[in-house]
């Protein structure tokens, strides 16, 4: 088994929310972090368990911290060709206006 580590531009969550209000004309769309407890709820009532809704958010407090991250490479030099600009602006844009 081969595993490689795949990674774009660096895009803090404020930013990222920043560009997709931009591109889909709504205003100023905040990044808005939610307690763990209503992260937690809100994934049971989508119907996860709360075993795997815990899991997930666990597993979120370990990616920014940092406890989980890239072992083939470094996360600092992007290696795929798409920025969070350019997918925002080529894939999501267009798909949110033709579905609403």
């Amino acid at each position: 088994h081969i595993i490689i580590d795949l990674f774009g531009d660096v895009v803090s969550y404020s930013k990222a929310a920043r560009l997709i209000s931009e591109a889909i004309n709504y205003g100023e769309i905040p990044y808005v972090r939610f307690l763990d407890e209503d992260e937690v709820d809100s994934m049971i009532q989508m119907g996860l368990s709360a075993s795997v809704a815990g899991s997930l958010v666990e597993l979120s407090h370990a990616l920014d911290n940092g406890k989980v991250h890239a072992t083939t490479i470094s996360p600092d030099i992007p290696n795929t060709p798409t920025r969070f600009e350019s997918f925002v602006k080529d894939v999501y844009e267009p798909v949110f206006h033709n579905a609403i």
